[in-house]
């Protein structure tokens, strides 16, 4: 059989030291893994953001006049293909004196 513990305060003291240690190995574990988590979506969110901008310099359609930025329509013409290898030979192309950003503007509140 097993090494029974017959004094309260004894047990009392094993099961507090016990969560102690729960505590000082789960609290860093959990900050550790929080802070992988942010540092993963950070670098999601910027390969996103090369992945356009590389997108934005191998087709036309930044200086398109059809080209609005705006993430909800792109493109007025071609919804469906701006940004990608097919607007790269876009028959509706028409150059635009303004080159616009990826995102709206006004910037919404």
């Amino acid at each position: 059989m097993g090494h029974l513990i017959r004094n309260p305060a004894m047990a009392q003291e094993y099961v507090s030291n016990a969560i102690l240690l729960m505590g000082v190995v789960a609290g860093p574990l959990a900050l550790l893994l929080t802070l992988l988590g942010f540092a993963r979506l950070a670098m999601l969110d910027l390969q996103r953001q090369w992945v356009q901008a590389r997108l934005l310099r191998s087709t036309p359609c930044h200086r398109c006049l059809y080209f609005s930025g705006c993430e909800e329509l792109m493109c007025a013409v071609h919804p469906y293909r701006v940004l990608t290898q097919a607007a790269k030979d876009c028959r509706d192309f028409e150059a635009s004196q303004i080159s616009k950003a990826l995102d709206c503007w006004p910037h919404k509140a």
